[in-house]
C-alpha cells in the first residue's frame, strides 16, 4: 500500500470509534542529526526536468563518506499518489475514502528574504515574491518577510494574512539597499547613502551571512523542512577574512536545523565579469543553496517565472531517514549522498553535516508547528476564551489551561458518520534571550457521532504541565483548534507568578 494511503487508512480508524474521545496522541519519532537519525529531503527529477513521483525506498541508496545507509523510513511529501486507478465497477465503499484534514500535518513555513538589493533589482524580487504569496502559497502555510541590511529587519512575522504579507513585501521593495556594485552612473537617490561605487567591504559580507543564520534560527527548531527564498545580488566570501568561516557555520546551522534556502539572483544577467570582484559575486549564492539542498536561479530576466517553477521543489519531495553507521560526534563533516537507481534521475539533497553535539533544542512535533509559529509573533493570538494560570516552585513552573469544546470548530458529518475536531494546548519557557528552552503540549482530537455533538461541545479539555525553572525568564500558553486555525495565547513574566496556583484567569 502506498504510504499516505497507509497514513489515511490509519487515521480514519483512529476517528470513527464508537463513542467521541478526548485523547493526546504519543507524539511521533522525531529525530536530530546528531542523536537517533539524519533526515534528508531530496527532490528528484528527470533529465528534462520533469517531477518523478512515484518512487519507493527501494530505488534510493543513501550513501555516507561512502558508506551505504540502512533507510529506517521513506515518505513521498506532497507527491501524488500514485496508486492504480479502481477497477471499472468495483463498489463506491471499497474506494479509499478522503479526509476533510489531517490532524498531525505540519503547516509549511517559508521565510522571503530581500538582501542588499539594488533599484531594478527590488523590483524584481517583489513582483517574484508577490507571485509566490498570492500564487505558490499552500493553505494553511506561514510565510514571513524580512529584510538583511547589516541588521535583520522583521517586515512581517510568520502569517497567513495574505494582506500582511503583501504590504510587507511592497515595504521590503521600497527600502533601498547597498548592491555588490554599484556603476558610476548609479543615481545617488536610488541608493542609501552609505552606499559607494566601489566594492563593499568584508564586514557587509560578515553581517550578511549572520543576518542569514538569524533568519534561519527563526525555523531551525521546527520539524519538517523550511524554506528560505533568498532574494540577493551576490556577494563575496574571502579566505583573508573570517567570513569563510561565517559562511561554514551558515550552511553547518541550516542543514542541522533542516533549513533549504533557495537563492535567486535578483540582479538577472550580467553582461561581462564585474570589474574589480576577484570572484564571481554569485558564487557563494549558489553554494549556500546546493549545500542546503535547494535550488539556484541565476542569468535569467524572468525571476517570476523562475520562482514559480522552484516552487514545485519546496513542496513535492522524498524524506528518507537513517541512522549513521558512524556515531561518533567528532567535530567533523560527513558527506552525504542520495543515489535514485534510474538513470534519468536528478536528485537534489543537501551534501552533508557536521557530526558535532548540537545545544539542546527542544523537539516540536509536527501538531505544534503553528503553536509556535505563532507565539514567535510580536502580537498574541485572542480569537477564543482560554483559562490558564501558572505556579512558582523551587525547581519547576507548572501550568494549567483549558478550553472549552464549544471554543472550537467542528466538522459536521452527514448521516451516520461522524464530527472531528481537535485543539493542541502547548506551553513553554524562553530564557533571556528568547531562545526556547523547554516545551510541552498535548494534542485532543474530539469525534463521535451526530447524536454526542453537544455534549463535546460542552466538554472541558484540561492541560497541565510542569516546565524547568531554571534560566526561564518568560512562560507563554497558546490553544490552537486544529481545524479553523484560530488560537488564544497568554504571556507571563515569570518573576511576576506567585508561589501557589494563580485564581485562572480568563
Amino acid at each position: 500500500m502506498h504510504q499516505r494511503a497507509r497514513v489515511v487508512a490509519a487515521l480514519i480508524v483512529a476517528l470513527a470509534p464508537a463513542a467521541f474521545t478526548a485523547v493526546a496522541p504519543q507524539p511521533p519519532q522525531r529525530f536530530s542529526a546528531t542523536a537517533v537519525a539524519v533526515i534528508v529531503d531530496a527532490t528528484v527529477r528527470d533529465r528534462a526536468g520533469r517531477p518523478m513521483p512515484c518512487l519507493d525506498a527501494s530505488q534510493f541508496e543513501v550513501l555516507e563518506d561512502g558508506v551505504p545507509q540502512q533507510i529506517s523510513s521513506f515518505e513521498a511529501v506532497d507527491v501524488p499518489d500514485c496508486e492504480p486507478p479502481p477497477e471499472a465497477g468495483a463498489p463506491a465503499a471499497a474506494r479509499p475514502q478522503p479526509l476533510v484534514r489531517v490532524l498531525s500535518t505540519p503547516p509549511l513555513v517559508t521565510a522571503l528574504v530581500f538582501e542588499e538589493l539594488g533599484e531594478h533589482a527590488r523590483v524584481a524580487a517583489w513582483q517574484a515574491a508577490r507571485a509566490f504569496v498570492e500564487e505558490g502559497r499552500r493553505p494553511g502555510e506561514f510565510v514571513g518577510v524580512f529584510v538583511v541590511e547589516r541588521a535583520v529587519i522583521t517586515m512581517v512575522p510568520y502569517t497567513r494574512d495574505t494582506d500582511a504579507l503583501l504590504a510587507g513585501l511592497r515595504r521590503a521593495a521600497m527600502r533601498p539597499g547597498c548592491p555588490i556594485y554599484l556603476p558610476p552612473d548609479v543615481a545617488s537617490a536610488a541608493t542609501p547613502s552609505g552606499c559607494s561605487n566601489g566594492l563593499p567591504g568584508n564586514l557587509r559580507t560578515s553581517s550578511t551571512l549572520k543576518g542569514l543564520q538569524t533568519v534561519a534560527g527563526t525555523l531551525a527548531h521546527l520539524p519538517g523542512r523550511k524554506n528560505i527564498v533568498l532574494f540577493s545580488e551576490g556577494f563575496t566570501v574571502s579566505a583573508q577574512d573570517n567570513s569563510v568561516d561565517i559562511f561554514r557555520h551558515l550552511t553547518s546551522y541550516s542543514n542541522q536545523g533542516a533549513v533549504t534556502f533557495h537563492t535567486i539572483d535578483a540582479a538577472g544577467p550580467r553582461m561581462g565579469r564585474i570589474k574589480g570582484l576577484d570572484q564571481d559575486p554569485t558564487a557563494y549564492l549558489e553554494r549556500v543553496a546546493l549545500d542546503t539542498g535547494g535550488q539556484h536561479v541565476r542569468a535569467t530576466n524572468d525571476i517570476t517565472g523562475a520562482v514559480r517553477r522552484l516552487t514545485a521543489d519546496m513542496r513535492d519531495y522524498y524524506r528518507l531517514t537513517y541512522s549513521p553507521t558512524n556515531t561518533a560526534l567528532d567535530g567533523r563533516f560527513r558527506a552525504i549522498t542520495v543515489r535514485v537507481r534510474d538513470p534519468e534521475a536528478v536528485v537534489t539533497a543537501r551534501n552533508g553535516y557536521l557530526a558535532s553535539p548540537r545545544a539542546a533544542t527542544p523537539m516540536v512535533a509536527p501538531y505544534d508547528v503553528a503553536p509556535h509559529v505563532l507565539l514567535d509573533a510580536a502580537t498574541l493570538p485572542a480569537d477564543f476564551t482560554l483559562s490558564c494560570g501558572a505556579t512558582l516552585a523551587s525547581s519547576a513552573i507548572t501550568v494549567a489551561a483549558s478550553v472549552r469544546g464549544d471554543a472550537l470548530a467542528f466538522t459536521l458529518p452527514p448521516a451516520g458518520g461522524a464530527f472531528e475536531a481537535g485543539v493542541t494546548l502547548l506551553a513553554r519557557v524562553r530564557g533571556k534571550d528568547g531562545r526556547v528552552l523547554a516545551a510541552s503540549s498535548e494534542t485532543f482530537s474530539l469525534s463521535g457521532s451526530r447524536a454526542q455533538l453537544a455534549a463535546a461541545r460542552n466538554r472541558e479539555l484540561r492541560f497541565t504541565k510542569a516546565l524547568p525553572r531554571a534560566g526561564a525568564e518568560t512562560v507563554e500558553v497558546i490553544a490552537y483548534d486544529v481545524l479553523s486555525g484560530k488560537a488564544s495565547a497568554r504571556r507571563f513574566k515569570v518573576k511576576d507568578l506567585p508561589p501557589a496556583l494563580a485564581a485562572v484567569g480568563r
